[in-house]
């Protein structure tokens, strides 16, 4: 995942040697700029949460269920 300034978040397939965005989150109300992830290395496709801080201070989370085989539903 990459943000950027114009207050969106890119998530891209790194799975293979071409980069592809996959999806796009985008008119977000503030601009998001620290990012960590979270999940389960013994099992990579179950629960993981994405964290991350935007410009204003605030903190937000996104779960995703199955983030190997369906980022989201």
């Amino acid at each position: 995942a990459i943000g950027s300034t114009s207050r969106d978040i890119r998530f891209y397939d790194v799975s293979s040697s071409q980069y592809f965005e996959e999806y796009h989150l985008f008119a977000m109300a503030d601009v998001p700029y620290c990012f960590d992830y979270h999940y389960n290395t013994k099992q990579p496709n179950t629960e993981s949460l994405l964290i991350f801080g935007v410009d204003t201070g605030a903190i937000h989370l996104l779960t995703f269920m199955k983030p190997v085989t369906q980022l989201f539903e």
